[in-house]
């Protein structure tokens, strides 16, 4: 069957948001967005952004806690992608620290017309 790569999302929380969000934007696997649960900040981020060969069209729709130990992180990202122009979300969940939200399956559905709303 043919993948439509303008409708993969990928996903994860911790390191394996950090490692989504890394590989989408270099193009290492062609996505349309991720969905980052409490991520890190891939490693330089600011030259990965600066890249020619990155994909600009990649969408972050980032969840951390207010408590999450990688919010001072999610927010240096943020400012990142506002200076790189990437169309981003970030959303910071009150009283939640480092961990799955309490919510995760209305995250996700939150989520999905962020990163579809041109292509509908």
């Amino acid at each position: 069957y043919p993948v439509d790569y303008e409708k993969i999302i990928l996903a994860g929380i911790s390191a394996g948001a950090t490692y989504a969000i890394d590989v989408a934007i270099r193009n290492v696997i062609p996505a349309h967005g991720v969905i980052a649960l409490c991520p890190g900040i891939p490693k330089d981020l600011p030259a990965i952004e600066s890249n020619k060969n990155s994909n600009p069209a990649v969408k972050v729709y980032m969840i951390g806690g207010e408590e999450d130990y990688y919010l001072p992180k999610q927010l240096e990202m943020a400012e990142i992608f506002t200076k790189s122009g990437r169309k981003f979300r970030h959303e910071v969940i009150n009283k939640m620290g480092h961990q799955y939200p309490d919510n995760e399956d209305s995250i996700v559905s939150i989520s999905m017309p962020f990163f579809f709303e041109k292509l509908n």
